[in-house]
């Protein structure tokens, strides 16, 4: 949802604005979908040890994700504002954690 909103936000200062920031929200959403996949669908409580070991795979795994879809995007989306993908990206990774407070 803040993807899209901040998408429809930037839409009046240009369509490349727009589709910049929903790729770099999409970039966000699907290294989460992968982590939170990676550790909580089999998540067993008695062992605690290994979901903290889950963890660091599944964030390894979500930075390969994220890096290997940005280099995707820069290479194969002409024209492209920087500027928006990167902060649709931040504002989806760091919109969830304050309303979660």
């Amino acid at each position: 949802m803040v993807a899209l909103s901040l998408s429809l936000a930037l839409l009046p200062f240009g369509r490349v604005h727009a589709y910049s920031a929903l790729l770099g929200g999409g970039v966000a959403f699907l290294g989460s979908l992968y982590f939170a996949g990676r550790v909580f669908v089999r998540y067993r409580a008695e062992r605690p040890q290994r979901l903290l070991g889950g963890f660091y795979l599944a964030e390894i795994g979500k930075l390969l994700i994220v890096s290997a879809s940005f280099a995707a995007i820069v290479i194969l989306v002409k024209p492209l504002s920087m500027i928006a993908l990167l902060a649709a990206y931040l504002c989806v990774q760091w919109i969830a954690p304050l309303l979660l407070r």
